[in-house]
């Protein structure tokens, strides 16, 4: 096939180091562009479906690397990783991350942290994430075994949400507050089904 097209990087600088076979290798990268930097580790066991690593960017351009001008900003992110499964059904993965001065498209972010931890289908969470959009801290699982019929246990609270920079009209202007506790299951009208409270 075509080599990518790597026109937008510009000069690439870059430190890549490289142990083991094609199926089970360590790589440490280092890659400094026109479109940001980005370093970090990767170690991947193919046949026994184990990797682990860990990755820090600082002003990476999504759109530029894509070549996608609604993913256009900058991305200043650092996250570890550690887990066994390619399958989201069968794989049990640790993610640990961190984002600070970041958007992309017309969302930003402000700060966010937080852990997952997905396990056969089911993925928990803590995560704290503030943004021009609000503030929100959200803990609790959700079951995604039936994609169209999740299940989940969801509390938290949200400050200063601003629904006008979700859906970008002025109308929607807000300013809302509030703490909820979500148990339940269903996405769609039809099949939601659960308790819901809202303060």
């Amino acid at each position: 096939g075509d080599l990518p097209d790597l026109d937008a990087l510009g000069i690439i600088n870059a430190d890549l180091h490289y142990k083991g076979t094609y199926t089970k290798f360590n790589s440490e990268f280092a890659l400094n562009t026109s479109a940001g930097y980005a370093d970090g580790v990767f170690n991947l066991d193919i046949p026994n479906e184990v990797y682990s690593g860990y990755i820090n960017t600082k002003m990476l351009n999504p759109g530029r690397i894509l070549n996608d001008k609604s993913l256009l900003g900058n991305l200043n992110l650092s996250a570890k990783f550690n887990g066994t499964g390619y399958d989201i059904m069968k794989m049990n993965t640790n993610v640990i991350y961190s984002m600070t001065g970041s958007h992309i498209g017309k969302y930003d972010v402000k700060y966010s942290s937080g852990t997952i931890h997905a396990t056969r289908g089911n993925i928990a969470m803590n995560i704290r994430h503030a943004s021009s959009m609000g503030n929100a801290n959200v803990n609790g699982t959700v079951n995604i075994s039936n994609f169209k019929n999740p299940v989940y246990n969801l509390k938290g609270n949200v400050q200063r949400l601003d629904v006008s920079r979700i859906t970008g009209s002025n109308g929607d202007k807000s300013n809302l507050n509030f703490a909820f506790n979500v148990n339940g299951r269903g996405i769609s009208p039809e099949n939601i089904n659960g308790v819901y409270k809202l303060d």
